[in-house]
């Protein structure tokens, strides 16, 4: 179900939408001539993300999976769903509160990420051989979280908004 969500974004990058990937975030997909497939994708995406936690822990078990990680895990699929509705602005554009309320709810779907990856994968560290991939995913981040913090200063500050993508 995700696999599709994703085909369907870098099937966005390829169709005449106006966007740039280097410019434009991925929910500046969702409005303008492609709103449709990129909305649709990200409902699929939300949907299949909200599965997850269900399958997981039937098929994993509590434990060696922790409540918190598949809740994070569930936070993550309500974030990408409720952006469906709740629109950004396109870079460049003054700053709505609707956009401010979309960055809010992308930043509340990073943390929800990686929150999720590294609980999650922490848990099954401790009963398969994934300490590695552990390690890995712990310094991923430790890297990712400054430029979440990039990107809010980049989308919300208007001199800098082309920069966001």
């Amino acid at each position: 179900m995700a696999y599709t969500a994703y085909f369907t974004f870098i099937v966005l990058h390829l169709l005449p939408t106006g966007r740039n990937p280097l410019y434009n975030t991925i929910s500046d997909y969702s409005i303008g001539r492609f709103r449709r497939l990129a909305r649709t994708s990200t409902v699929i995406d939300g949907v299949g993300i909200l599965l997850l936690p269900t399958a997981l822990a039937q098929v994993v078990g509590l434990p060696p999976l922790t409540l918190t990680g598949l809740v994070w895990l569930a936070i993550l699929g309500l974030t990408r769903l409720a952006m469906v509705f709740v629109l950004t602005g396109l870079s460049g554009q003054k700053v709505t509160p609707q956009g401010i309320a979309h960055m809010i709810l992308s930043a509340l779907s990073f943390v929800a990420g990686v929150s999720a990856i590294t609980t999650l994968t922490r848990n099954l560290s401790t009963c398969l051989a994934l300490h590695g991939v552990y390690q890995v995913l712990m310094i991923l981040a430790e890297i990712s979280t400054p430029l979440l913090v990039i990107v809010w200063v980049t989308a919300l500050l208007p001199s800098l908004r082309r920069w966001p993508g």
